[in-house]
Parts: C-alpha cells; sequence; structure tokens
C-alpha cells in the first residue's frame, strides 16, 4: 500500500510531463522540419543536463528521508542547500559554455547551417531550461524524500500540464510568439516545482510526514 501511494503519483508526474512536451512538441512541429530539428537538439541539451541533476535529486531524496526518520532537521536543511549549491554550479558551466561556443555544441547534433542558425535563438531559453532544472532539483528531493504523494501529483498535475501548456497556448498564440512562444512556456513551467517546493520547506510540514 505504501510502495503504490509513493509510487503513483511518481508515474503520474512523469507521465503527465511527458504528455505536455509530447502537445507542446506536436504545436512546435507545426513550424517546419527547421524548428522541429531545433526543438529536438534543444531536448537533447536538457537530457545531458538531466542526467546530472537526477543524481543529485535521487541522492538528496535518499539522505533527506533518512534525516527525517532520524529527526535531524537541520541535516535536512543542509542536504537541500548544499544540493542547491552543486545544482546551481551545474546550470552556470553549462550556460557559460553555450554562451562562449554555442556552434561548436550545437554542431555535437547536427551539421546543417540553416539548423545551426535557429539553434543560437535557443541559448536564452536554454539556459531557463538550466536553472529552472537546477532550482526545483532540491525541492522535488525534499518532496520525495519526505514522501509526501499528495504533493507529488499536484506538482505533476501544475507543472506537467497546466503550467507548460497553459504558458505555451498562451505565449505562442495568444501573445503571437509562434515556437518561440512555445519554448519559453516549456522553459518556464520547470519553475513550478522549485515554487512549491519552497513553500513547503519554509512551512515545516516535510518534518510531519
Amino acid at each position: 500500500k505504501q510502495y503504490v501511494a509513493l509510487g503513483v503519483p511518481l508515474a503520474i508526474q512523469t507521465a503527465s510531463v511527458q504528455i505536455s512536451k509530447m502537445f507542446v512538441s506536436s504545436w512546435i512541429n507545426s513550424y517546419g522540419y527547421i524548428i522541429t530539428a531545433v526543438t529536438g537538439i534543444a531536448n537533447k541539451l536538457n537530457v545531458v543536463f538531466g542526467f546530472c541533476t537526477n543524481s543529485i535529486m535521487t541522492g538528496g531524496a535518499a539522505m533527506i528521508g533518512q534525516n527525517i526518520g532520524a529527526k535531524e532537521y537541520k541535516r535536512v536543511s543542509r542536504v537541500i542547500f548544499v544540493s542547491y549549491a552543486i545544482t546551481t554550479v551545474l546550470a552556470s558551466l553549462f550556460s557559460v559554455v553555450l554562451m562562449i561556443a554555442p556552434t561548436p555544441v550545437f554542431r555535437i547534433f547536427t551539421e546543417e547551417e540553416s539548423v545551426l542558425k535557429v539553434c543560437l535563438t535557443y541559448i536564452p531559453v536554454a539556459i531557463l531550461m538550466f536553472f529552472g532544472n537546477a532550482l526545483r532539483t532540491p525541492n522535488s528531493a525534499l518532496i520525495n524524500g519526505s514522501g509526501n504523494s499528495r504533493l507529488n501529483l499536484s506538482v505533476a498535475l501544475l507543472d506537467g500540464i497546466i503550467a507548460r501548456i497553459g504558458l505555451g497556448l498562451l505565449l505562442g498564440l495568444y501573445f503571437k510568439m509562434g515556437y518561440e512562444g512555445f519554448w519559453y512556456g516549456n522553459a518556464l513551467a520547470g519553475f513550478v516545482p522549485f515554487f512549491i517546493g519552497s513553500i513547503y520547506l519554509l512551512s515545516g510540514r516535510w518534518k510531519k510526514e
């Protein structure tokens, strides 16, 4: 029962994020193969960065769970802030490399000049993605480590469905930003878990989970 209570919301969270990304991608694909190719490259960059932050989240969640069980609450706060330091440094390094040498980075994924030209316009979006991922990682570790399945489900719905799809449609269609609106909407949605997790951290409710 406990495994199901913890696992199902995590599964829904992962599924909702992926479904919302598929929805956004379907809109982006309508702008032509060049934009589709750039978006594919952007997703690969995010996956590479995600390998780093996911390892921090997994390790942090384990340490947070252990220390909550031992009622070592000061250690929980320390784990979270050290996680922030690590992920922020990683995001800064990825961003600096992308700003200094964008073309060599993008050439890892494509040699097509028309795609590379548009890739340069994605740099600010990529930086937003990096820092959104970096900031949400420690808070996700707290939510997972404390075993708060209900909050995980709320984050899944807000981040995966409401924010990502809603912001994409708002910026892309309503404000007529086109494919860039969907790019920015997807990137900004990544900050939702950070804000929710920060409220949860400051509330102290995780001590009672």
